[in-house]
Parts: C-alpha cells; structure tokens; sequence
C-alpha cells in the first residue's frame, strides 16, 4: 500500500465517521472493517496475485484433517509433576532432530510458551520418531489442561467482546478493532493471527497445536450475526486457500527484500505439506526470471540471512529489517527518495491510527 492508498483509507475513515458519529456498534465497526479490507485488498492483490482456482487439493475432502492434529497424545508429552523442570534442546539440536530452520525452532522452543510455565517433558518429546509434531501436540495439551501455567498476567477480554468462539479460538472486537486471537482453555488470550493472511492462520495454529477446523465454527457463529471476515476461515477449516487470490505466488517479490522472499519460500512449503499445493511448486524459481528457486534462503537453513542483493535490480540493495544501505552516488540519491517517501508515509500512518483510536 503507498501513499496515495492510505489517503485513501484516510478518506474512507471520514466518511465513515461522518455516516456513523451518532453511534458506532458491532454492525457498524464490522461495516468499517469490510470498507477498509475492500480498500486495501484489491490495491494490494491486484498487481501481485495470481488467480486461484475453484478447486484445489482439498476442495472436495470434506474430512481434512490438519497434519499436525492427532498424531500424538499430547498429554503424553507433559510433565507429571508440573513442579518439575525440564532440559530443553538447544536451538541447534531441534533443528539437527528436525530438520526445521532458525525460526522454526525458536518458535516452538520458546515463541508459543512466552511468559507462561513450560510443562513440556522435552526428554520425551525429544525421543520420538517425530519430535517437531510431538512437541506441538504437547504445546496443545499444555494450554487444555493446568490453567495454571499461563502467565498471571496474561489478558482475558470481557465477555460482551468475545464475539465468537471456539476451541482456541476467539473473534473479539474491542475499541472497534476486530481480531482472531488464539486461546488457552480458560479463555485467556496467547496470540494474535491475521485475518489477512491464511499463511499466518495456518502457521500459528500448527505451532500451538491447535486444530484449524474449529475455525468452521466462528465462521458460522460470525455469520449468524452478519459479520463477514477478509479470509473465508470456513475454506481455511477445510484445509483450502482461504482468498480468491493464491498466496503461494507474488512476482513482485523480488523487490520486497529477504524478508519477503523468504517468507515466501515458507508460505509455499506450508501449503505443500497442508495439500493445497503439489510438491512441484518447491522447484519453481521464488521470484520471477530466477532460474534457482533456492536462491533466496533455501528451505531448513541452518543460519539466519541478514540481506541480500535482487539479481533483477541488482543496483538496489535491500537489507531485511534495516533501511537501504547505498554504496554510489546514484543509489544514495535513490536512498534519499526512499527516506522521504518513508517519512511520509509513516506521518500519514500515525494520522491513520489516531483517527483510528477516534473512530
């Protein structure tokens, strides 16, 4: 999204407000969402997305069942005596046992715990055929179980916000903000996922374990109340795309940095392994005129990549966090022009979140 979209969302915002000043409910707040996704979406999309067609892998098994459910008896995998302290693995060694990347391991050696109490037996769950689904299946028994190992801290809305629910998952809208939160039990919130990326929906819910299906049932209490989301989570429940555009293609890429590419490079292994894709799509070359589709980072690398150099614009250097480093004049003059359009669009950004803190 540039700057002339967010005037844009700018300017949806005070129409919006000048239709709904007198009240703004549930109804109306999921009428500003949808407004706002009809903005972003197709300006988004339109230029990156590939088609996707109506069926796919799973369109018509209606008994999907996510890879990462049912394996294992997760309680299995948790400690007897909640007192006790466990020795996990070293970032290293998960990977080695597993075959993950860097961010993998870290996620589910340390992400999906946070603050809260570590019950997982990792001797057990380390000496297992399969230790990466074995500890989510331990991750899910975790959070179904002893309530008391969330962190007291942890944050559970009131009720009136909690729009739908189901299993460990929860839609709540609080201040007008819609959002698709991951749970423990007693309702306590672990997570947020996007309502924008099925990626993402997928991603979190298998490192935690929990099962994706029960996102069936929040689609139809949302739809018994008339509200309707970015992503369709009933196609997601069923193991399909979600969108109407394919996630697992953008031939802009390229000039999005590592970040993206390698974002990607996982987006398409995780729709293989789900059975939206076929395994021929890990052969195809990340970004378009490469001929090597692991040019980017190479699914599993052992090593986190800082940066990289686009062989289609090979005089712009992108790094994946930092702001553009220039080593010749004309690419510090391209920095300069980058600077400035960056400043302004996160003063049109605060602009954005202050009207919308007012909406």
């Amino acid at each position: 999204m540039n700057i002339n979209d967010i005037k844009k969302v700018l300017s949806a915002i005070e129409k919006y407000q000048s239709k709904n000043a007198s009240s703004v409910s549930v109804s109306s707040s999921n009428e500003f969402a949808e407004a706002l996704a009809n903005i972003i979406e197709p300006q988004e999309m339109a230029s990156t997305a590939s088609p996707v067609a109506t069926t796919n892998a799973n369109s018509q098994n209606s008994s999907w069942t996510p890879f990462w459910v049912g394996k294992y008896d997760g309680n299995s995998f948790l400690l007897q005596d909640s007192s006790s302290k466990t020795q996990k693995p070293s970032i290293k060694e998960f990977m080695d046992a597993t075959g993950c990347d860097y961010e993998d391991a870290t996620q589910m050696l340390y992400g999906v715990v946070g603050s809260n109490k570590e019950v997982r037996d990792w001797g057990k769950i380390m000496s297992v055929a399969d230790p990466m689904n074995a500890a989510r299946a331990a991750t899910n028994a975790m959070y179904q179980n002893d309530t008391s190992i969330t962190n007291k801290g942890a944050y559970k809305p009131q009720s009136t916000s909690v729009i739908a629910q189901s299993g460990n998952y929860a839609y709540i809208i609080e201040g007008g903000i819609s959002r698709l939160m991951l749970a423990d039990k007693a309702g306590n919130l672990l997570t947020e996922v996007s309502l924008y990326n099925p990626a993402d929906i997928y991603r979190k819910s298998m490192n935690f374990g929990f099962d994706v299906r029960e996102l069936s049932n929040i689609a139809s209490q949302l739809q018994a109340k008339g509200i309707s989301t970015p992503v369709n989570l009933a196609d997601i429940a069923n193991g399909k795309m979600g969108t109407t555009y394919d996630w697992t293609i953008d031939p802009n890429v390229q000039n999005k940095g590592l970040g993206a590419a390698e974002r990607l490079a996982k987006d398409r292994k995780l729709a293989v392994d789900i059975g939206l894709k076929d395994s021929s799509i890990l052969n195809e070359p990340i970004a378009v005129g490469d001929s090597d589709p692991t040019k980017y980072i190479g699914i599993g690398s052992k090593t986190p990549i800082v940066g990289y150099i686009t062989a289609a614009a090979p005089n712009k250097m992108f790094a994946t966090t930092q702001a553009i480093v220039a080593s010749t004049q004309s690419n510090t003059q391209a920095v300069k022009s980058v600077s400035l359009a960056n400043i302004q669009t996160q003063t049109l950004l605060r602009e954005l979140l202050s009207r919308l803190a007012s909406v």
